[in-house]
């Protein structure tokens, strides 16, 4: 970003270009009622309803960085804002760009960004834009086109340094929760395998796991024979079927569990931070 982020003059440059390009104008009254506290979660990251209909990205954003021009307002929530800023800024830059580079190519991109109410699919759009207005600013670069979208996968847009061409395709990294709800899936969906065993003969256990490895990597039985070591030696052991990857240590519980209780404990972030797993039960039979 050339401009320095959060600079007044810089962000209503921003707004400005967005609204004159783009024409896309909040609502006068919705900017007022923002500003009053009236819709205080509407510039979180999901939409919101504001009677009954929701507010695009686009519209949010604008509002978001236009709350930081008028301070001081009844309400302003500083983080929400700073986001709106910096996406208004990045979004107001790569426009100058289009237009001083001449990249009509980007015309159909500029177009998605508007109807959209989601804000990982304006992001992944708009990320799209930077990343093809930066190739275009850089000295050795002669031309930048942004491929149109079709119903196969292909590149986002083509660089052009004389007689070379490089296609260039963005790729947004995966959110954290993402990432963690999709660890806690196959973690859950090995446990209940280990939970279902046990169950079956009879024996109350509370295990604690530590994965230094994907837990995708690591299967059903590699586990339960962990699980199993674990419980005959009443002591940590490292087995040399998962190569180092999982490792257990069981004890009895006083009383049996009763059925949905905490069964199990699993090393959560990064597979190592302490944190309770509960486990659905498992019907045998």
């Amino acid at each position: 970003m050339t401009a320095e982020f959060g600079d007044p003059e810089a962000v209503k440059r921003a707004i400005e270009a967005i609204q004159s390009t783009l024409n896309v104008f909040p609502a006068p009254q919705l900017q007022a009622e923002v500003e009053a506290g009236l819709h205080p979660n509407l510039l979180r990251r999901q939409s919101v309803l504001v009677r009954g209909s929701p507010v695009r990205v686009i519209e949010r954003y604008l509002i978001g960085a236009t709350t930081f021009l008028r301070q001081p307002v009844n309400h302003y929530d500083v983080f929400a804002a700073a986001r709106s800023v910096l996406m208004t800024q990045l979004l107001g830059e790569a426009l100058e760009i289009i237009d001083a580079a001449k990249i009509s190519t980007a015309e159909d991109r500029l177009k998605r960004l508007i109807p959209v109410f989601d804000s990982d699919a304006y992001e992944s759009t708009l990320f799209e834009l930077v990343a093809g207005t930066r190739y275009a600013v850089e000295p050795t670069v002669t031309q930048v086109e942004f491929i149109p979208e079709q119903n196969v996968k292909t590149p986002d847009f083509l660089v052009k340094r004389g007689n070379l061409e490089s296609l260039v395709e963005c790729e947004k990294v995966a959110r954290v929760r993402q990432v963690n709800a999709a660890t806690r899936a196959v973690i859950r969906e090995r446990l209940n395998f280990v939970i279902s065993h046990f169950r079956k003969i009879g024996i109350s256990l509370l295990f604690e796991f530590v994965f230094t490895s994907d837990p995708g990597g690591i299967s059903k039985n590699e586990l339960l024979h962990a699980c199993r070591a674990a419980f005959e030696d009443k002591a940590l052991n490292n087995t040399g079927t998962t190569s180092n990857t999982c490792a257990a240590c069981s004890r009895k519980l006083r009383r049996p569990r009763r059925p949905g209780g905490r069964d199990l404990l699993f090393r959560g972030r990064r597979f190592r931070s302490r944190r309770r797993f509960f486990c659905p039960t498992v019907k045998s039979g």
